[in-house]
């Protein structure tokens, strides 16, 4: 919108983000609530964590908000509910899928963790597998150079895809070893459900003429 918008006024401009973007929030993290967490077990550094618990967070969201929205931002509460039951998560989820990517179930008492991944939340998004050809394969950066960066899939109808994750360091070494080889062949991919041309969060999982 700023780059669309640059030749406008700013206050012109300013009334345009009130209209049209909104930004949706979901929780909250006050940086004078957060402590450093020294290593333990396998962990090789500290880690940051908000111990403000889950339900806490959300309630001080809600009364930021509430008096955010007053002063006229385009801040958007991300709806919560509360489950008590697998059932009841799966109900939710579906509602949320008609308005949102997904949802994420998190435990009502749990610390906010930086870095790192938490049994306290599970993100839960519609998946879907899809079969490409694949045309390319492209070089890695960083710790990947000399490997497989990633692969470049092609759909029946001129659909294209570039999957860079999913693969193990193994994978990474063989596919770019043999990449002149798996050119034509089949992979198959998991991504978000949608349309395949603006395939979000595509992830590799096998190439079917590979043993």
């Amino acid at each position: 919108l700023l780059r669309r918008k640059r030749d406008l006024m700013i206050e012109t401009l300013r009334e345009k983000i009130r209209q049209e973007v909104k930004l949706y929030v979901f929780d909250l993290v006050r940086l004078d609530e957060v402590v450093t967490v020294p290593p333990k077990g396998r962990q090789r550094k500290a880690r940051q964590h908000d111990l403000t618990p889950q339900a806490d967070r959300r309630a001080q969201l809600e009364r930021l908000l509430g008096e955010d929205r007053e002063k006229g931002w385009a801040l958007q509460l991300v709806p919560c509910y509360e489950a008590r039951s697998g059932d009841e998560v799966a109900t939710i989820y579906r509602m949320c899928c008609e308005n949102f990517e997904g949802a994420i179930v998190k435990h009502p008492h749990a610390p906010y963790s930086f870095g790192e991944r938490a049994s306290s939340w599970l993100k839960i998004k519609p998946l879907e597998d899809v079969d490409l050809t694949i045309i390319d394969a492209v070089e890695g950066a960083g710790k990947h150079v000399g490997r497989l960066g990633a692969l470049i899939g092609e759909t029946a109808e001129g659909d294209r895809v570039s999957v860079g994750t999913g693969f193990s360091d193994a994978e990474r070494e063989r596919l770019w070893a043999e990449r002149d080889l798996i050119l034509g062949m089949t992979v198959e991919i998991s991504k978000q459900a949608g349309k395949v041309a603006t395939a979000r969060h595509p992830v590799f999982k096998r190439i079917r003429d590979l043993g």
